[in-house]
Order: structure tokens, then sequence, then C-alpha cells
């Protein structure tokens, strides 16, 4: 590993431990947060997140979110199209199967599942200065936890309820047990190969995945960050406030909005958000690509000016 020293002030060279790592200089002080700063580079440096996750149920069974990564890819080739020798690299991270433009300067991550999403964002977000985030990829809101019987879960609940002397008068107390008894489920069956398919009642329990996007300006607050909100069916006012809600929480500089409704065959309604609610209505996969790409290249630009 090369040792590559940068002045810069007001920090001393002498209080930094100084290392290189590809096309970003990464200057840490000790106890001090992670600082990045440029080498000389001829462009921006994008993270594009495309298509859906798969949780895994047993080894050949897995639940999946329905995305295909099309929008996504219209969008690392509208990057192309639109920034020409401005665009260094752009990370395009997906599972297997979801559409994958081909781009020279397109570099794949593979994943599998959102905890390896979150994984290879962390990883890219620790090691390069990025420039700007597109985080379209529909991630699972749920994983798998464990997997049992209607019937074990039943017997189980029995032999609780028959060790323990319970008052059930009160319905919220009932409500109370029956959930610390699912939660508490000791019967479960094991994942790690084939399930039989011979269960007449299987049960899936699921926990909730970390919202991913939350971590891009945590890592890297300075980077172009693109939200994506889809809803079935609301009135436009609340998909609008829903995504600025969005936008807000995670410090987005845009937020695509759009109604499930309203997406069918070559139509996608979009609506990308800005953070002071004005918005440009789009009406194709290709448009949404243009249009996010445009702004997100204006606001890269007016902050290089600066």
């Amino acid at each position: 590993m090369s040792i590559t020293f940068v002045r810069f002030s007001p920090l001393l060279e002498k209080d930094l431990q100084i290392t290189d790592v590809s096309s970003t200089i990464i200057a840490v002080r000790p106890g001090a947060q992670t600082r990045f700063f440029e080498r000389e580079r001829f462009g921006m440096n994008i993270i594009i997140t495309a298509g859906g996750t798969t949780e895994q149920i047993d080894q050949v069974r897995k639940i999946a979110n329905a995305a295909s990564g099309r929008l996504a890819s219209c969008v690392a080739r509208e990057f192309v199209r639109q920034g020409g020798t401005k665009i260094e690299k752009i990370y395009y991270v997906c599972e297997r199967g979801a559409i994958v433009p081909e781009l020279d300067c397109l570099e794949l991550v593979t994943t599998r599942g959102a905890e390896s999403v979150g994984a290879a964002l962390q990883s890219i977000l620790a090691r390069e200065k990025i420039d700007a985030v597109v985080h379209s990829m529909a991630v699972s809101d749920y994983t798998v936890e464990s997997m049992t019987t209607a019937e074990d879960l039943a017997d189980g609940i029995a032999r609780r309820i028959w060790t323990r002397s319970e008052d059930f008068s009160d319905e919220a107390a009932l409500a109370d047990f029956v959930t610390d008894c699912i939660l508490q489920n000791d019967r479960v069956i094991d994942r790690s190969n084939k399930v039989s398919s011979n269960l007449a009642h299987p049960l899936l329990a699921l926990r909730q995945t970390p919202k991913l996007i939350r971590m891009v300006k945590d890592l890297q607050p300075e980077t172009i960050l693109v939200g994506f909100k889809l809803l079935d069916g609301v009135p436009r006012e609340e998909l609008l406030d829903t995504a600025h809600a969005l936008l807000q929480k995670n410090a987005c500089d845009f937020v695509l909005a759009n109604d499930l409704a309203e997406i069918s065959g070559e139509r996608h309604t979009g609506y990308l958000l800005a953070p002071d609610r004005r918005y440009e209505r789009c009406e194709t996969k290709q448009e949404i690509a243009e249009t996010i790409v445009k702004n997100v290249l204006g606001l890269y630009g007016k902050r290089k000016k600066k």
C-alpha cells in the first residue's frame, strides 16, 4: 500500500494517517471522523441500485420483489448520454436477473438479499468518494426469521396455557400472551436445506429489514441522493406528502414518487420531488431517467462552482 501526502489546512500532515485507496485519499485523524480528499479525477463516481431483492425461505424457495431493474438501467445509460466524460464510474448494485446495461464505465456489484445490499453500499461508501447515489432498488421490507407449522405453534400455545394460570378475561392480555407465544416459539423448522413439501400449514415469521437509504448521508453527507417512494392507489397529494417526508427524513436531494396504479406497460407516471416541494411530472421510464439525470448533473455542477 502506498503512502500519499496531501497538503491542506488547517490539518497538519503529521497528525494524519493517510491511506491511498483507488481514486480516493482517505485521511483519518486519530479519534476523528474519516475524511475524504480527492486526488485528480476526470469525472463523477455514481452508485445506482437496481431491481429487487430476494429473501431466502430455504435453499430453493424465496420471497422476491417484482422489480426488473429496467428503470435503473435507463438511468445508467442516461448518465453516460448526458454526462459524457463527466462520468468516471457507475457502481451498479443489483441481484442476478436484473437488467444490466452494457456500459464501459459500469462496475457490476452483485448482491443477494437486503443484508447483502447494505454490506455492498457500506463497502463502497467507506472506500470511495461518491458524487451521487440513485437508490431505485426495491429492497424487501422483510426477511425470513424462522419457519414453523400451524400445528406446532398451536401445540406450543396450548402447553403454555396448560402450565400457567393466566387470567384472560381481558382481551388485550390474551392478545399479548398469544403474541408472546408466537415470538418465543421454539419449535422451528431447519431451513438450511430444502423444507419438505408435505407440510400442510407452514408459517413464516418475518422481521423488518433496515432502511438502507439512511446510511448514505451518514457515511457521505455531501453526496447527491435520489430516493424512491412507491405507493398504491392513493391521491396525488398523499403520494407527494409521503415522498417529501421520506426526503426530509433521509436528507435526500430528490425523491421519485410513483403510484403502482399509474404503472403499466410503457406507461410509468412519476413525480421527481425537490426539497422545496416543487416537482416535475414524467410519463415514461425514459422520461424519469432523463429528468433524474438532468437534475443530478445540474446540482452537481452548481456545487462544483462554489
